[in-house]
């Protein structure tokens, strides 16, 4: 399993906005779907998006999962 907080992609924005991270995780996530299922279409990789509970409090809480499903 591989997880990336979508935060993580702001080094030097300051302040970006949770409408601005959700924005751009939904973006990451159909991107990573469309490149592996192109790279490895005999696989069954998930890529799942996620938001947490905590929506609206903890810009740590979106986070990107890659995994494999066996």
């Amino acid at each position: 399993m591989n997880h990336q907080h979508v935060i993580d992609f702001f080094p030097n924005s300051k302040n970006p906005t949770l409408e601005q991270i959700n924005h751009f995780g939904v973006f990451l996530k159909q991107i990573w779907e469309c490149k592996l299922k192109s790279d490895f279409p005999e696989r069954d990789i998930a890529v799942e998006y996620l938001q947490g509970e905590n929506f609206e409090n903890d810009i740590y809480d979106f986070e990107l999962v890659i995994y494999h499903n066996r």
